[in-house]
């Protein structure tokens, strides 16, 4: 995992580049703009791990649901690969409460359908993050996908659970299961799973 393209990204860098994505602009095919839709793409990637050729078919109808609880309803995001028989199990996560009032709406919104346009907008927050400040942080789904896997990990998550949701190979686990924050030079926060505010 030298290659710094698959590499997960530090928690400092996701905390230098999701400001500069929340302040840009997607321009639809209809023309209309949307000014949240880069820093969400950027969260759903980095909380849930989507591969970017089964984003465009993810909708709230499927992936979420909620369970009444004591305290309110709660909101649960689900995994379910059946293809993968091996692995074949749901793995479902409590939503982050910041991510529970625009979650829906963006899944069931039309996204991209080609797998390189996301790796097109992963770029244009990079080129954008580089005018804007003069950092160079290498930008692409699959480095979103494997922070995901380490989160996961960290968050206690069993690495056949890991595996299930957003299939990644077992070397890439082991890799991150010997990797200390420590190592990676990072200090051990969690604030909640996932929510990357």
């Amino acid at each position: 995992m030298s290659d710094v393209s698959s590499q997960p990204f530090t928690r400092q860098e996701v905390r230098t580049f999701l400001p500069v994505a929340d302040r840009m602009i997607y321009i639809r095919r209809d023309r209309s703009r949307d000014d949240r839709f880069y820093g969400r793409l950027m969260r759903v990637f980095l909380t849930f791990g989507p591969h970017p050729s089964v984003l465009p078919s993810w909708g709230s109808d499927t992936n979420l649901f909620i369970r009444p609880t004591a305290r309110g309803d709660r909101m649960y995001f689900r995994w379910d690969r059946p293809k993968i028989q091996a692995l074949h199990r749901a793995v479902e996560i409590e939503v982050p409460q910041d991510y529970r009032p625009w979650l829906p709406a963006f899944l069931d919104q039309p996204k991209p359908v080609s797998e390189w346009s996301y790796w097109t907008l992963f770029k244009n927050v990079e080129v954008e993050l580089f005018a804007e400040t003069g950092y160079s942080i290498p930008m692409n789904p699959r480095r979103a996908r494997h922070t995901c896997a380490r989160e996961m990990l960290e968050a206690g998550f069993s690495a056949i659970d890991v595996m299930a949701a957003i299939r990644v190979t077992p070397h890439t686990l082991e890799t991150y299961a010997m990797s200390t924050p420590e190592q990676r030079g990072e200090k051990a926060e969690k604030v909640g799973w996932g929510s990357w505010a």
